[in-house]
Formats: structure tokens, C-alpha cells, sequence
């Protein structure tokens, strides 16, 4: 898709998204249980905040944000990078998103009436945020720090797995309102702190101010375009990969449904994409592609699968490895499945050309 790595994660990040004293007495889980139980919302605010990106200690990225978010959900972001002299809007009323790259002159819009995007609420984000992550963190309550003229609670979250896709994390999260004021997270050499300057809970927005300033000469792409998708035959399968490709062995899981994803914008490729179901309903999807060659896409591994290096994030089930030029990644849908099953199944894995 036409939108950089960073502003992507950036984006979806925002959507989720002095000395200690020791006072608290409760836990995280105390905590999130306080969070979800409490009357104190906030429907409408307007922030700015920086967001700093460390690559081996040295800045990378410098970006500003300011979001914008009304009593109807309504949300608008504006990120502006600094280091790269990028600037981009989002602007999200429900049914509909539209992301307009200001610098680039390129604009996307996606239909989201059907999803169930997280809500703009940051009470809500703090507790998804910790719910989320707490079968692959431990969380522990650090103490109380005065905050940019917030009381808030440093939360630290420490991977259960070494290399863990997210890493170490630490939030500080304002005990009223449940803001999440400053947001700090390590992962390997990369290092990303997030924080909130300006906060006002109760803005008045000026007439205008959920709109998007779109020249004409801009045409905005549905995002369906980008990515369309056909279901195909194993033997088309394999002339797009121009090579034949792994399966799981016929046994206990069949095959539901082979499809082809063409992807178009900066990232261009084609990607062919298993899926697979047991007795219990669909267990798990396989996407294959050539291997990307561009160093930022090299894998660094914290899992072992058929003797090679594997990716693997708990939070989001999802696990990918390179393997004679194609880039194998499994998304497992099936809430019971472990990791360790699956890559017990990829050794059985056998070539597409050959009997099954």
C-alpha cells in the first residue's frame, strides 16, 4: 500500500493507542478493573504530542501529532515528521477513513462502517491496551509520577518471550481519566517514546475542523483497490510463485479455500493465501510470497520453525520464516491453537507438487 511502514504503525498506535513514589497498592489487573468500572469518560478532547524513534540510540524520526476527537467519535489526526518533512492527515467518522499524504499527494480511502475499530475513548485504550497484552506481558505497577500536570501511574509491561515482537514496554496512565500521558517501548536496538505535551478535555472545535483540505488534483483511492483478492487453483498458485511451495499434509486439517492477493502501491507483489479447518471451524491461514530482499524486512528470529529463523507475535498469533526464496507467514484463527502445535504440523509440511 502507498503509505510508509512508520506512518502505518504510527497510525495504528494512535487508534489503539522525578522519582517514583509508592503508593499504589493495587495491581495492573487492579487497575484495568478500576478503569472499566469507573463513570469517568472522555468523549471529546484535543492533544499534541511528540513521538520520538531511536534506531541504536541514535533519532531516527522525529513527529508531531495532533489529534482531534469530538463528542461523536468523530476523530482526526495530523502527524507531521520532522526528520523526514512529511506531513499526513486521517480523518475517521465511523463509516469511513480517509488518510491524505499531504507531501506525497496521494489519498486513500477505506469503508470501516463494518469494522469494529477500537474506540476513541482513552479509557478504552488503556484497558484493550493491558487486556491484550497480559497473556504476553507481565505488568507491574512501578509507583506514581507527577506528569505534564497529570497524577499518573507507571505501568511497566515485560515480555514473557525473549525478542518479543512489541518488547518492553512503559506507559504512565493518568489516574482520573485514564490517558495514557507518556508511552515508552523497547525492542531490540529500536527504541520509540511517545508523549503528550498538550491535552484539553474540553476543546472547542472551530466550524471545519473534522474536514480534509484535498486539492481536486488529488484522486482518493479506495483501499479496496489495492488490494484485490480471487480464489484460485493450486496449479495457478504455483505458476505465480513460479515455483511450487509448502503445504500441511492432508490428515487432520483440509484445505478451505486458495486465493490470490494482488497488492499494489509502494509494496507491489502477489501473495497466495492457504486456508485451513479442522472439525472445529477454520484453524489457521497460510500466506506465501517470494522473500523480500530490502534489509529492513530481514528476519531476526525469536522462534525456531523447520530449523530456521521465525518471527513470532503472541499478541496477534502470527508467525512468519523464510524458506527456499518464499516467505512463509501463518495467522492462526483458532483461539485454541498453540504456537508449539503449529510448528510441530510445519515439520510435516511437504512440497505442493508432490502427493499429498
Amino acid at each position: 500500500m502507498k503509505m510508509k511502514k512508520k506512518w502505518l504503525a504510527l497510525m495504528l498506535t494512535i487508534t489503539m493507542t522525578a522519582g517514583c513514589s509508592q503508593t499504589i497498592k493495587v495491581s495492573a489487573e487492579e487497575m484495568v478493573s478500576n478503569a472499566i468500572t469507573s463513570s469517568k469518560e472522555v468523549e471529546a478532547y484535543y492533544a499534541e504530542a511528540s513521538m520520538l524513534i531511536y534506531e541504536n540510540d541514535e533519532l531516527q524520526s522525529e513527529i508531531i501529532i495532533k489529534e482531534y476527537v469530538n463528542g461523536d467519535g468523530v476523530k482526526k489526526i495530523i502527524t507531521e515528521d520532522k526528520t523526514l518533512n512529511q506531513k499526513a492527515y486521517a480523518l475517521n467518522d465511523g463509516k469511513q477513513m480517509i488518510m491524505y499524504e499531504e507531501t506525497a499527494g496521494q489519498a486513500y480511502s477505506m469503508d470501516v462502517s463494518a469494522l469494529e475499530l477500537p474506540s476513541s475513548s482513552p479509557k478504552d485504550q488503556f484497558v484493550m491496551m493491558l487486556e491484550g497484552m497480559k497473556n504476553s506481558h507481565s505488568q507491574q505497577i512501578v509507583g506514581e509520577e507527577k506528569l505534564n500536570g497529570f497524577d499518573t501511574a507507571h505501568i511497566k509491561l515485560i515480555p514473557n518471550e525473549k525478542n518479543d515482537f512489541l518488547g518492553e514496554m512503559d506507559l504512565w496512565v493518568d489516574q482520573k481519566t485514564w490517558f495514557i500521558i507518556k508511552f515508552e517501548t523497547i525492542s531490540g536496538d529500536s527504541k520509540s517514546l511517545m508523549e503528550y505535551k498538550t491535552i484539553d478535555l474540553s476543546p472547542k472545535f472551530e466550524e471545519g475542523t473534522f474536514e480534509l483540505d484535498i486539492p481536486d488534483s488529488v484522486v482518493i483511492t479506495p483501499m479496496e483497490d489495492l488490494m484485490k483478492e480471487t480464489e484460485i487453483t493450486l496449479e495457478e498458485a504455483e505458476t505465480i510463485l513460479e515455483k511450487p511451495f509448502l503445504l500441511i499434509p492432508e490428515g487432520d486439517f483440509s484445505i478451505d479455500t486458495i486465493t490470490l492477493t494482488e497488492i499494489n502501491g509502494d509494496i507491489e507483489r502477489e501473495e497466495v493465501n492457504v486456508s485451513y479447518s479442522n472439525l472445529q471451524g477454520p484453524a489457521f491461514t497460510v500466506t506465501v510470497f517470494e522473500t523480500p530482499e530490502e534489509e529492513e524486512t530481514i528476519l531476526q528470529g525469536n522462534k525456531k520453525l523447520r530449523n530456521k529463523d521465525a518471527e513470532y507475535s503472541e499478541e496477534l498469533q502470527y508467525i512468519v520464516w523464510d524458506e527456499d526464496g518464499l516467505r512463509y507467514s501463518v495467522l492462526i484463527s483458532n483461539p485454541e491453537m498453540k504456537i508449539d502445535e503449529f510448528i510441530k504440523l510445519a515439520e510435516k509440511m511437504v512440497v505442493s507438487s508432490k502427493d499429498r
